[in-house]
């Protein structure tokens, strides 16, 4: 018989197999934890909502007015839905991809129900024909206080320069 046997333990192999499934595991969830956003919630008065429902539907109603002059973006907007509205981003469609190009702010109380503000964005290059979408920032609460939400640009104007 061999007298010089070389080899693990069986208690050695098994703590070696546990502490690699406990790696595999934390790998598994921080990569998971990147496709679940943070959960955004809003209160209209009929309890917590997921932000995104306000985006359809009766909840945002909006009227805009797109003045584009060289190097700089107006916009008139009206609020004809009931929840606030806290600004804009402005993304430019391309052929292949859409390219966030300016965000467009009402300030810390937003465009409430039935207001229509002004604002204005510099440093924005745009060319005739372009098109843009108009997409509507909303604010809720999460975890860790207020979060704005932008909508998806479904959601938004279309508008040509």
């Amino acid at each position: 018989m061999l007298e010089n046997k070389k080899g693990l333990s069986p208690v050695i192999a098994t703590v070696l197999l546990i502490m690699l499934a406990i790696i595999l595991a934390v790998i598994i969830i921080i990569w998971a934890s990147n496709f679940i956003g943070e959960q955004i919630t809003k209160n209209l008065g009929a309890g917590e909502e997921e932000i995104s429902t306000f985006c359809n539907g009766e909840d945002l109603k909006f009227v805009i007015d797109f003045v584009y002059e060289p190097g700089k973006i107006s916009l008139t907007a009206q609020n004809n839905g009931n929840v606030p509205i806290y600004g804009f981003e402005v993304r430019q469609k391309k052929s292949f991809s859409i390219k966030r190009i300016a965000d467009i702010s009402f300030g810390s109380e937003g465009l409430l129900s039935g207001e229509t503000k002004d604002a204005e964005a510099n440093d924005v290059d745009l060319n005739t024909g372009d098109e843009v979408i108009v997409t509507p920032v909303l604010v809720g609460q999460s975890d860790n206080g207020k979060r704005y939400y932008t909508c998806d640009d479904k959601y938004g104007q279309v508008v040509t320069v």
